[in-house]
């Protein structure tokens, strides 16, 4: 994954750009596939699925923070 996609979960929403993101990974043995009732418990709520490797995940973690931190330090915002 390379960018941000908003879940299809709510057509008559207005889509934006300043929405709150969490960023959640399930590790599995290289080679698995996740069952089809597992991501179907995770898509359900709204959440995506995108299968990717360690290597690629961290990088967008990293990539996720920076980003951020640098919104939150010229929107000086802070933590309570």
């Amino acid at each position: 994954m390379t960018k941000m996609t908003q879940a299809d979960i709510g057509p008559e929403i207005p889509k934006c750009s300043g929405l709150v993101c969490a960023i959640v990974g399930v590790a599995a043995q290289e080679g698995s596939a996740a069952p089809a009732r597992f991501k179907a418990r995770i898509v359900e709520p709204g959440y995506l699925v995108f299968e990717t490797s360690q290597t690629e995940f961290a990088s967008f973690v990293s990539e996720s923070t920076a980003k951020w931190a640098k919104v939150n330090r010229a929107a000086n915002i802070r933590a309570e």
